[in-house]
C-alpha cells in the first residue's frame, strides 16, 4: 500500500514542479506561494526520488514516505525560523504559505507512512532461514 502512495505522492511533486513553472496565479514569483526555477526543480527532483524507491518494494517506499515526510517537516519548521522570510537557506525563494504548504505535506507523507501499515512488509527478509 505505501508503494502505491509513494508513487502517487512523487507523481504529484513533479506535477507541482512543474506548474511552478507555468504562468498560474498561485505558484511562481510573486505569487500566493513564492517559488522559483531552483524550488521547481527540487519538488521535481524529489518526487523522482520517491517514485525510485518506492520502485524496489514496499520497504523502500515505506522509507521514502519517512524520509520526505520529515524532510518536508523539517524544511517547514526552519522556514517559519529563517530571518531572511524571502529565501530558504538564502537560494530557495519562498513565503509563509510555502511554509504551511512544507508542514503540510510533510504531515500526509508521515500519515501515508503509518495507514495500513504492515508489520513487516512482504518484501524484507532479513532471516537467511526460510519461515515455514
Amino acid at each position: 500500500m505505501q508503494k502505491k502512495f509513494s508513487i502517487y505522492s512523487g507523481i504529484a511533486l513533479i506535477v507541482i514542479g512543474i506548474l511552478g513553472l507555468l504562468p498560474n496565479p498561485f505558484f511562481g514569483k510573486d505569487k500566493l506561494v513564492e517559488v522559483d526555477l531552483t524550488h521547481n526543480i527540487f519538488h521535481a527532483i524529489i518526487g523522482g526520488i520517491i517514485i525510485l524507491m518506492a520502485l524496489g518494494g514496499e520497504a523502500q517506499a515505506l522509507r521514502a514516505l519517512k524520509i520526505f515526510g520529515w524532510f518536508f517537516v523539517l524544511l517547514a519548521v526552519t522556514g517559519f525560523l529563517m530571518p531572511d522570510k524571502g529565501y530558504l537557506f538564502g537560494f530557495l525563494s519562498s513565503n509563509i504559505p510555502g511554509h504551511w504548504l512544507h508542514m503540510i505535506l510533510g504531515v500526509i507523507l508521515l500519515a501515508l507512512a503509518v495507514i495500513n501499515k504492515k508489520e513487516e512488509p512482504e518484501d524484507i527478509n532479513i532471516s537467511p532461514v526460510a519461515k515455514n
